[in-house]
């Protein structure tokens, strides 16, 4: 299937990267509209909803936000500071307003008069001025000279002035100064608006203790009246302070995202028409903020795998079909997710906890190899997630969720060899015990109570999660592994039956070398696992690694029937070898015909490396001395792994063996040995990483594999049949 990939990459060439990540956004797009589409809703103010209408975001409702701030400034008292200086004004006030009684009281009448009588200035005046007219004095007195006194003064009543401009000198000193001392008494501490009533009657209340008659004490109590005033002041930049901060302390009011604007069934206010027009979801209002978000979103993923794209291309050949691998099994996830949104829109609360967010990201890992891509779905995911789940009021703990999984993911990923060296049902518990963790601080901090059915769902999905995450890449990972890689336990299998038309091929024509690919596979297969190596490549590798034999196979010992002769004797050297080096290049033909797995193809090439044909080199010599050794080298390349290096010993070990008479283990021993050095002495291995250490183990097995294969077998005697008597 990877090599089918393969042509249709190389058929559309350039275009395949532009048209993968058309499709991955045009499927992204296709599967997240109806989450993120412009909606409105038809509703009239006053009827009955038919949906619950949820907020498609989180949003500030800003009018809400300056009600709450202008009701939590006006809750603020007014700061008030006590005013020293206001007692010092009153005292300095009364000192002023006598001084004015007793200069209007020393007054000629005449001069009073005449002031009052401004039109008739030029009569003569010869009577005395009256009460009433020097009151009037009084006041004008204070338009003109005393404007400082003048607020003082405006709110006592005339028959109180009247009152003391009739008042001889002694009694004008003696009122001023009970007055100051009574007004200095209560002014000394602070009095506000609410207690300046009590501070006057508290003053008032000292004159009953004097010698005054009740005139002079109604008199003093109007003065007390005027005098005693507010000192407790407001502090208006202080106070405009102290709303400030009460304004800065009050919470922008949200709507939370899945948050309910109309309940279906109830009766539609204002208040909910308002909301709608909030989030342009009203009759005419739609909103395309959030299609356009999404579409933005999905171009940024977009230009990520291009520029991804640009960085890799030049490191691996692969990076296409890692691409293709991730392209597939992102969008999958995102289908997923989307199912999951579409459930639980219907009312299966919690249900988005269901989603087995490990298993993908550790599909995605073994398919693609990349970490930076695993960290871009580590990413991703949630975000998606954000989107999908917008209409629920559980968003934030499923986003939470999906990361910490994908977190546990991540750490499995890199821990891989300890993950791998445990046991299936330990790893199994682990992917149960991770969810099921994240449920605790969910219901406490969500105040469930654990004996509800909700509780026990949202436990129950989570340890669905895990199981579905643990099972996912056992079930997927040998049918995508089969179609995007060239090693999978399928196609391993589905090569190595010998119904597979290439091995009926040879089984029929070539059914020599097709024991021989027996042995060779058996004997690679066990060696390259004992130094950890790859043994089913090895095994598949060996079936086919003599398949271009086909083309000549009697040219191959082999294959001969016991009574024919060889036909390399009607040949001369030179004519034999291009017919023996071929099989190496026409298997690789072959193979490449047939896309199988270019590990295989890489074997088949490199099974013989560069050795030498000595046999037909030495006949070659006898007629021509002058002979080049090149030409009778295999092309090559080398072994360029473990496992080509391996079979390249157990090939050639196998057919000697095969050839020898009588093996013994000693024969059997020494002849491996010499093959093994005749490879290390020409430098065959020299390409690979195959050490000496694990050479040395490789030679053992196979000493041992060819042994038991191989070994003399007694010849049973043959007993005549007596003849009957």
């Amino acid at each position: 299937m990877r090599q089918k990939l393969r042509k249709f990459q190389e058929v559309l060439g350039i275009f395949y990267l532009p048209l993968l990540l058309f499709l991955t956004f045009i499927a992204l797009l296709a599967i997240g509209y109806s989450s993120v589409k412009p909606t409105t809703y038809t509703v009239e103010l006053n009827q009955v909803a038919k949906e619950t209408i949820r907020a498609p975001r989180t949003l500030e409702d800003k009018t809400q936000t300056e009600k709450n701030q202008q009701i939590a400034m006006d809750a603020v008292s007014d700061v008030l500071v006590f005013d020293q200086e206001r007692l010092t004004k009153q005292l300095t006030n009364i000192q002023q307003f006598f001084q004015a009684i007793k200069s209007v009281a020393s007054k000629a009448s005449a001069e009073i008069i005449k002031t009052d009588q401004s039109n008739s200035s030029e009569e003569s005046v010869t009577r005395v001025a009256t009460t009433q007219e020097r009151v009037q004095y009084f006041k004008k007195s204070l338009e003109k000279e005393n404007q400082s006194i003048r607020e003082f003064a405006i709110f006592i009543p005339d028959k109180y002035i009247s009152q003391l401009l009739q008042a001889n000198s002694e009694q004008l000193a003696s009122y001023e100064k009970t007055l100051k001392s009574v007004v200095e008494t209560q002014m000394k501490n602070a009095i506000s608006e609410s207690t300046v009533t009590k501070a006057q009657e508290e003053a008032k209340k000292t004159l009953f203790y004097s010698d005054y008659s009740d005139t002079e004490r109604d008199l003093l109590g109007q003065l007390v009246t005027v005098s005693v005033i507010v000192n407790n002041v407001v502090d208006k930049e202080a106070t405009q302070k102290a709303k400030e901060v009460a304004k800065a302390a009050v919470n922008p009011v949200k709507i939370l995202q899945g948050q309910v604007l109309v309940q279906e069934g109830h009766v539609i206010s204002n208040q909910d028409i308002r909301l709608l027009e909030l989030f342009g979801l009203s009759n005419s209002k739609p909103n395309y903020h959030e299609l356009l978000s999404y579409i933005v979103f999905l171009f940024a993923i977009v230009v990520f795998l291009a520029v991804y794209y640009r960085q890799t291309i030049a490191l691996s050949s692969d990076t296409v079909t890692v691409m293709s691998v991730f392209a597939l099994i992102f969008v999958a996830g995102v289908f997923v997710l989307k199912i999951l949104a579409l459930i639980q829109n219907k009312g299966v609360e919690h249900i988005g906890l269901v989603f087995p967010i490990s298993g993908f990201v550790y599909l995605l890992y073994r398919l693609t190899k990349s970490l930076r891509l695993t960290i871009v779905s580590i990413v991703l995911m949630p975000i998606f997630s954000w989107y999908y789940f917008s209409q629920t009021t559980n968003i934030l703990h499923l986003i939470l969720t999906t990361v910490f999984l994908s977190i546990i993911a991540w750490i499995g990923i890199i821990h891989e060899e300890i993950w791998k060296n445990q046991l299936w049902m330990k790893r199994f518990f682990k992917h149960l015990f991770y969810p099921v963790l994240l449920g605790f601080p969910f219901v406490f901090y969500s105040n469930y109570e654990f004996q509800t059915q909700q509780t026990v769902f949202i436990f129950l999905f989570l340890l669905l999660s895990g199981f579905l995450s643990f099972l996912l890449p056992v079930i997927l990972m040998p049918y995508l592994s089969y179609v995007f890689e060239d090693s999978s336990v399928l196609l391993w299998a589905e090569l190595s039956n010998p119904n597979q038309p290439l091995l009926k091929d040879l089984i029929t024509q070539a059914p020599g070398t097709y024991h021989h690919s027996l042995m060779v596979a058996n004997i690679s297969a066990n060696c390259v696992e004992a130094i950890g190596g790859d043994s089913q490549l090895a095994r598949v590798a060996c079936y086919y690694h003599d398949i271009g034999k086909l083309e000549h196979p009697l040219f191959f010992i082999e294959n001969l029937p016991g009574n024919m002769e060889s036909p390399h004797k009607m040949l001369s050297a030179e004519e034999s070898v291009h017919i023996i080096f071929n099989h190496v290049t026409k298997g690789v033909e072959i193979l490449k015909q047939h896309q199988l797995p270019q590990g295989v193809i890489d074997i088949c090439a490199q099974h013989h490396g560069t050795t030498l044909m000595k046999y037909f080199y030495a006949e070659a010599l006898k007629n021509n001395p002058d002979v080049k050794e090149e030409d009778f080298r295999y092309p090559g390349p080398k072994p360029q792994t473990k496992e080509a290096a391996i079979i390249n010993i157990v090939d050639s070990a196998e057919a000697a063996t095969r050839a020898m008479k009588e093996p013994t283990l000693e024969k059997v021993e020494a002849l491996v040995h010499s093959i093994i050095m005749n490879r290390l002495e020409d430098e065959q291995f020299v390409e690979c990483d195959i050490t000496m250490k694990e050479i040395a183990i490789v030679e053992k097995m196979i000493v041992t594999s060819l042994n038991g294969t191989f070994h003399s077998r007694i010849e049973y005697p043959t007993i005549k049949k007596q003849e009957a008597k």
